[in-house]
């Protein structure tokens, strides 16, 4: 009795670990999207009160937050590929 309990216990946590790690990679997907979104529509936007240097380093910071957000993105994936169903 108390083994199936345990074994319930940690089949809802693993379900409960799983969906927490697909409304995270929704999360992650839904603001590479709006970067993106915003790099590409709209860099007049964007970058309107920044000029020279300054306009750089604004596109390259939003660019390397892209990245890590990819990144992320790619860790989640794997727990998912890993310990998922």
């Amino acid at each position: 009795m108390q083994n199936r309990l345990t074994t319930k216990m940690l089949d809802w946590v693993h379900t409960q670990i799983i969906s927490l790690t697909r409304q995270r990679i929704a999360a992650i997907q839904i603001r590479i999207d709006f970067l993106e979104n915003q790099l590409r529509a709209g860099r007049k936007d964007i970058l309107t009160p920044y000029h020279g240097k300054k306009a750089e380093q604004r596109l390259s910071n939003m660019e390397e937050k892209i990245c890590s957000l990819e990144a992320l993105l790619a860790r989640e994936y794997y727990l998912i590929e890993e310990f998922g169903e």
